[in-house]
């Protein structure tokens, strides 16, 4: 637990197969041992990065453009899809964490409607 608190890594789950069943290491052997074969998986390892995003759908009037594409360029939100008729709709993906945010944002402009996708 301590090389994955130390490699600052979440979501991981390390397995150490012992096939010597003696006890010449003893409980300190053990965990050194244990310790060793960690950090040398992790070394060697690649390490993936990923995020929970949430997708949702934007729908607002043209006088709410300027206000919704400001909330949108301050933010990590990607657009996914879009489209401008007589109304526009956009579909986009978000950090769940950064969601409330622009959530927020979004809502304090007049005619805008969130939908979760």
């Amino acid at each position: 637990m301590g090389q994955i608190l130390s490699a600052g890594l979440t979501n991981v789950v390390v397995v150490v197969v012992r096939y010597f069943g003696g006890i010449k290491l003893g409980t300190g052997g053990l965990i050194v041992a244990y310790k060793a074969a960690t950090a040398d998986c992790f070394a060697n390892a690649s390490i993936e990065t990923r995020t929970f995003d949430v997708k949702f759908s934007v729908s607002f009037p043209y006088l709410a453009m300027n206000n919704v594409m400001k909330a949108l360029k301050d933010s990590s939100a990607k657009i996914e899809n879009q489209s401008f008729d007589t109304d526009c709709q956009m579909t986009l993906t978000i950090r769940k964490n950064d969601f409330p945010t622009v959530e927020a944002r979004l809502k304090d402009t007049e005619g805008v409607e969130i939908e979760m996708v």
